[in-house]
């Protein structure tokens, strides 16, 4: 099927200078801090369009001081009166719900790669121990032909966890996972069978992405000293093998939460520009009730953000840097540069949604001009199959079916073709919203300023 295209939605600048607002009204004095944030159009008309910036709050408050994430607001104030607008619902959702980075990726391993974790097996092979999973000095092999077969990695005491990517060898043989899933536990009398394991995610392969492929399993921060990957399945009767089992946590202490993004819809129709602020305050004595989740969300996530799922050799997958392209961060794009129309641009992320729905899944993207096969795979699972076209050199907003999604963390896979042409596929952003018309024209930029405190 053909889908549907847009064109270019929010783009996510977290550089630049608002117009000072020293003088504008204070919007409530419960609330002693704010950003300004001057949201403006690419040259035309938006109507009710999508923006976020993303705010470290451990640099804008005084040192010591921790972020109420209850206490986010976001009003819209007159550029020269300061007069309050209107009060926008946003959603707040901190960065420890994933991990940060470009390749190479900016992980956090929860142990001192010094002092490596222990690791254990139901079945081993001599000759492919699971302790070269650890050690990076091979890749484990069963030690017979009957799963399931169990691996699991001591971290030698609780820590949190987010993350474990896990990766099936190939050899030409047929040694392919077909299926496996990931438990983690807190206690286990002899770390491998034993004790109170929860499931956190897996695959099953009927995403045809398993050959050679890294699979990412996120999930919520939790304390965890137990991981095991076990193995249910293979393409064929013989050892199952595995070539690589990591295990990373939060780049940010999720009980801090000290950086987070903001979104909201920029109400109404507009050509031009229009000044918000962010307020929000510390923790105090008293505790603020949460904020509600507002009727329309939109969770965004950089294309540079993302886990490299494919092998890296020969595939020139990389990072890349374009003025056009949006983000906070130097590289703010994905470029896929291959000979071969095959699945080439792979990335995932996690994806907190808050509450369950039916979501567009859109993405910015630049390449050849035509059709372009796409498989989305959504907590290893294929959710999407399809085609999508490109007009033009310039960037695209595609937007593909909505689908039902549930409340939670999930991870999120994008597997495209660069298509027929010389041009390399480019991937800026992808948004999962839940507006019922998702139609952006064009870019929301968005420039927040310097804090301010309540004088």
């Amino acid at each position: 099927m053909r889908m549907r295209l847009l064109w270019i939605a929010a783009v996510l600048l977290c550089c630049g200078a608002a117009q000072a607002a020293t003088d504008f009204a204070w919007w409530k004095d419960d609330l002693p801090y704010r950003v300004p944030v001057v949201v403006k159009t690419a040259g035309v008309e938006e109507i009710d369009a999508p923006v976020q910036v993303q705010l470290n709050f451990t640099s804008l408050l005084p040192g010591g001081e921790q972020l109420d994430p209850n206490s986010i607001h976001v009003v819209e104030q007159d550029a020269q009166s300061g007069a309050v607008l209107e009060e926008c619902p946003a959603l707040f959702q901190p960065v420890d719900d994933y991990f940060r980075g470009v390749a190479p990726l900016d992980w956090q391993k929860p142990y001192d790669p010094t002092k490596p974790p222990l690791i254990r097996a139901t079945s081993e092979n001599p000759l492919h121990p699971a302790s070269g999973l650890i050690d990076g000095s091979g890749f484990w092999e069963s030690g017979n032909t009957t799963p399931p077969w169990t691996i699991a990695v001591d971290l030698g005491e609780v820590r949190t966890i987010n993350t474990v990517l896990a990766r099936g060898a190939y050899d030409g043989y047929g040694h392919i996972i077909t299926q496996a899933h990931v438990e983690v536990a807190t206690e286990s009398a002899d770390g491998l069978t034993a004790g109170n394991w929860e499931r956190v995610g897996g695959w099953d392969g009927d995403t045809g992405f398993i050959n050679g492929y890294t699979r990412p399993i996120f999930f919520a921060p939790r304390p965890v000293r137990y991981v095991r990957l076990v193995v249910d399945a293979t393409s064929s009767v013989d050892q199952g093998r595995v070539d690589m089992l990591q295990v990373y946590r939060p780049l940010w202490d999720p009980d801090n939460r000290e950086e987070g993004r903001v979104s909201w819809y920029v109400p109404g129709k507009f050509n031009g520009e229009r000044t918000f602020f962010v307020y929000f305050d510390s923790l105090r004595a008293q505790p603020r009730p949460p904020l509600p989740v507002p009727a329309q969300v939109a969770v965004m996530r950089e294309a540079e953000e993302t886990a490299s799922v494919p092998q890296s050799s020969g595939l020139n997958f990389s990072p890349a840097y374009d003025k056009t392209a949006s983000g906070p961060t130097d590289p703010n794009m994905l470029t896929y540069n291959w000979t071969n129309d095959f699945f080439t641009m792979t990335a995932a992320w996690p994806v907190t949604l808050p509450r369950t729905d039916t979501y567009t899944i859109a993405m910015r993207v630049r390449g050849n001009a035509g059709d372009h096969e796409i498989t989305v795979v959504w907590d290893g699972k294929t959710l999407f199959k399809g085609n999508f076209g490109i007009e033009g050199g310039d960037w695209n907003i595609v937007a593909l079916q909505p689908q039902q999604l549930t409340e939670g963390v999930h991870s999120l896979e994008l597997w495209m073709k660069k298509g027929t042409g010389p041009r390399p596929l480019d991937l800026d952003v992808v948004m999962l919203t839940n507006a019922p018309k998702f139609l952006p024209n064009q870019v929301l930029l968005a420039y927040p300023g310097a804090v301010e405190a309540q004088p």
